[in-house]
């Protein structure tokens, strides 16, 4: 593979092929963030992948399965 560093040729594919192996170790985490500790959702992005982010009502938090 190569990458041009003056027309960023090739960045792309490089990009997607590191991408497609660091997705083999990965796992999928589902997690219960309180609204006042959502600056983890920014270190989240930083080393992972958000799929999905729903907000829930308090009053039904604690109906929700604790993570272990």
């Amino acid at each position: 593979m190569h990458i041009c560093y003056i027309s960023g040729n090739g960045l792309q594919e490089f990009c997607n092929a590191v991408q497609d192996r660091l997705k083999d170790s990965m796992v999928w985490v589902e997690a219960l963030v309180p609204f006042e500790n959502g600056n983890l959702l920014s270190t989240i992005h930083q080393v992972g992948m958000i799929e999905k982010i729903e907000h829930v009502p308090l009053r039904f938090a604690s109906m929700l399965t604790p993570m272990r």
